[in-house]
């Protein structure tokens, strides 16, 4: 299964593009070559998506800790970066996937999404806290441990 916009390419059992929200197709030659909006059936149900242009929302991260996402957010806003967010313990169900498990909710989650022209800038900022996150847990893990023998003396 691909998708007709990103050409991302998925499992079989997938039906719609994780990050286009769109229905996948078998190949890209089976895939209609006009959208709604070219086709005269109305506006796109999710205008904004696309593949990954400039002015397209594309994908910037799926992050697992709320306080990553407050921080990252917070880098968004101060450098008014527009964004999307979609969190929750159920947003496979939201993408026309199966939940993870039968263990519901599963995890939470958050996918941020940034206009395409600022994924550069919006890039550079989640990895500045990545790094920064790192660097905290490595410095935790190392603060937890025992002292060598000789570092007494």
């Amino acid at each position: 299964m691909i998708c007709p916009s990103c050409h991302a390419e998925f499992r079989e059992g997938f039906t719609t593009c994780s990050d286009c929200e769109i229905p996948l197709v078998d190949d890209l030659e089976s895939a209609p070559s006009a959208g709604p909006e070219e086709s005269g059936e109305g506006p796109a149900e999710f205008v904004g998506f696309g593949g990954g242009g400039a002015e397209d929302l594309v994908p910037l991260a799926e992050l697992g800790s709320p306080e990553m996402l407050g921080t990252l957010l917070e880098q968004l806003e101060e450098a008014q970066v527009p964004y999307v967010v979609q969190a929750g313990t159920a947003l496979a169900l939201a993408y026309g996937r199966e939940l993870e498990s039968a263990d519901f909710p599963d995890p939470w989650l958050a996918r941020v999404m940034v206009l395409g022209s600022f994924k550069p800038q919006a890039r550079g900022m989640l990895d500045a806290i990545v790094a920064e996150a790192k660097e905290k847990a490595l410095a935790a893990r190392a603060g937890s441990l025992p002292s060598p023998p000789d570092a007494a003396l």
